[in-house]
């Protein structure tokens, strides 16, 4: 460095005579090295910063440097030279957890009063307790963890962890072909928004008022009226399912607690808005409440949000650290597989193997049209040799099959996970989903609603399992889907693949919920959010980048042609002139 800027640091350094500094230097000691200043080249750095009289770490803030003094929990001064350096500094200068200078400006006075703050200001060693807490708090140790995915990687085909996004052209991961299509209908439309709008309702008018009716009730129940007027009860953390909008929210509020959002999948709005309660009037009204922040703060301020999500299950995303995968929870190793009940047990006893019927909890099988109902029982019928158990409620029609048994209830858990399952049908609904991933039992999707055609695609997208479509559905098509089921090999292979992919995780994942639960309660999780939560939908998505391009190349575009006609018409009264 220049003999300037090094005796910026020494004269520095000199005064603070009851402090000793040890710099990292190669090359020949300076004669005008002050006494406190021991230069070498080379120093133990991680021995250095575990030691109890250190007080400061003064770096260029590359990567390592940073993340072993936040380990170590030692303040740091950052100056910052070329590459992430500034970055890194610029990160935790931000949350006021260190102290950065600048190369090209720095002075003795910028050094001293650097020092000086980090040793005797404490809110910088106590963020940087806080973070360095933060940092060593974690599910997994860091170097296990890079272990387990490597050995992963040599274990399982890692083609289900890349993005399909890795397939498309630059233009498209950056939706620019959308936003050109939607530009185009914009235009064409606003030729005829006068006729649109006026022979239309108010889209307030079309939203269903179905959540607003839930959030009365659910405030109006005698457990939440309970809890309300006890003035002892008080909780530090409530967890809300954000598939039920933002009724939860007025209790955060009221009780002043930190809240997780529940996703049972991810939604395409989720990056805009976690519900659909238009209002927040009857959270006010039923809580006799009356300063209630706008909904859109508590969505901000969640403290994380947990996901129904694995990359098994679902196309690769990419999620903030404010996002906590929770799949497979059913597929904890604590789970316990019990035997089949007597009644269960008799019924497939004399057979090699049965089939698992189920459409959930939301739909009534027995109130199908009887024609659809006939429909499956001919196609069973078809295979005299196999069980087929069918969760059923409501009276049993005279015409079951003799292997079919229709029950208003069935262990689903102890059912896939029976030696003799061959097959599971279902809607495709995410909890069934991974319960036939987790005991790697093959599926035949029939989807009806929500996420299930999604989820469906996705695992035939995979060649795990068959779709097949409630509304054309024939004898033919389940029978042909049975058939593929029980003699496709590779239907059979694909779903072990994917089932052992399914369960090979670094920790359970229900360890991983209450570990996360307690972070949440031990610290303040603003970090892990992205910035984008406080950028409007445009920024996020760029579009007012791209607008400006798009403007800018318009204008140069209409200047160069202006241009042009200018200098012809020049160019031709010059020639007439002559």
């Amino acid at each position: 460095m220049p003999i300037s800027l090094r005796t910026h640091f020494f004269e520095a350094f000199k005064s603070f005579t009851g402090l000793k500094f040890f710099w990292r230097w190669s090359g020949p000691i300076p004669e005008d090295k002050p006494d406190n200043v021991m230069l070498a080249p080379s120093f133990p750095q991680l021995d250095m910063l575990d030691h109890p009289k250190i007080k400061a770490f003064i770096t260029q803030g590359g990567r390592p440097s940073i993340q072993e003094a936040l380990c170590s929990n030692v303040p740091i001064i950052s100056i910052p030279i070329f590459a992430d350096q500034d970055h890194n500094a610029m990160k935790l200068e931000r949350i006021e957890a260190l102290v950065r200078l600048d190369i090209n400006t720095i002075t003795e006075n910028d050094i001293a009063k650097a020092i000086q703050q980090v040793l005797y200001n404490p809110k910088y060693s106590e963020k940087m307790g806080e973070l360095s807490r933060m940092f060593k708090d974690r599910p997994v140790d860091p170097l296990k963890n890079l272990v387990y995915w490597t050995e992963y990687a040599l274990r399982h085909d890692t083609s289900l962890l890349k993005p399909l996004a890795m397939e498309q052209t630059w233009y498209q991961r950056r939706l620019l072909d959308v936003y050109g299509f939607l530009l185009v209908v914009f235009l064409t439309m606003i030729l005829f928004i006068e006729i649109v709008v006026g022979s239309n309702p108010r889209i307030e008018e079309i939203i269903p008022s179905k959540m607003c009716v839930f959030c009365a009730s659910f405030y109006e129940s005698p457990e939440i009226q309970e809890w309300i007027v006890r003035p002892d009860l008080h909780f530090d953390l409530i967890f809300i399912d954000a598939s039920l909008g933002e009724c939860g929210y007025g209790l955060v509020h009221m009780f002043q607690a930190k809240h997780v959002l529940f996703f049972p999948a991810i939604p395409p709005y989720m990056f805009d808005a976690f519900g659909i309660v238009p209002e927040s009037s009857i959270i006010e009204e039923k809580l006799n409440i009356t300063n209630l922040p706008p909904l859109v703060e508590f969505e901000r301020n969640s403290s994380l949000v947990f996901v129904n999500h694995h990359f098994v299950e679902e196309y690769p995303v990419s999620l903030p650290p404010l996002f906590v995968p929770y799949s497979g929870l059913g597929c904890s190793k604590n789970t316990k597989v019990k035997p089949l009940p007597e009644k269960l047990a008799n019924f497939i006893q004399d057979t090699d193997g049965f089939i698992y019927v189920s459409f959930g909890s939301a739909v009534i099988a027995s109130a199908m049209p009887k024609s659809m109902r006939d429909t499956f029982f001919e196609a069973f019928e078809a295979f005299p040799n196999l069980k087929f158990f069918w969760r059923w409620t409501g009276t049993v029609p005279e015409n079951t099959p003799k292997n079919v048994l229709l029950h208003d209830w069935f262990p689903q858990q102890d059912i896939l996970a029976h030696p003799k399952i061959k097959g599971f049908i279902t809607q495709g609904g995410r909890p069934s989903t991974q319960e036939a991933l987790c005991h790697g039992v093959q599926m035949i999707m029939i989807p009806i609603m929500g996420d299930q055609d999604y989820n469906a695609d996705r695992l035939e997208y995979l060649g795990a399992a068959q779709t097949l479509q409630i509304d054309t559905i024939s004898a033919s098509h389940i029978r042909g889907a049975l058939e593929k089921l029980l003699h496709n090999p590779e239907l059979a292979k694909k779903m072990k693949q994917i089932s052992e992919m399914f369960r090979d995780r670094p920790i359970d994942p229900l360890e991983n919920a209450v570990y996360w639960t307690q972070y949440v309660l031990k610290y303040d999780t603003s970090l892990l959010k992205p910035l984008g939560m406080n950028q409007t939908w445009y920024e996020r998505r760029l579009l007012d980048v791209y607008g400006f391009f798009i403007i800018g190349f318009i204008d140069t575009d209409y200047i160069n042609s202006s241009f042009n006609i200018f200098y012809s018409q020049i160019h031709v009264a010059h020639f007439i002139s002559k």
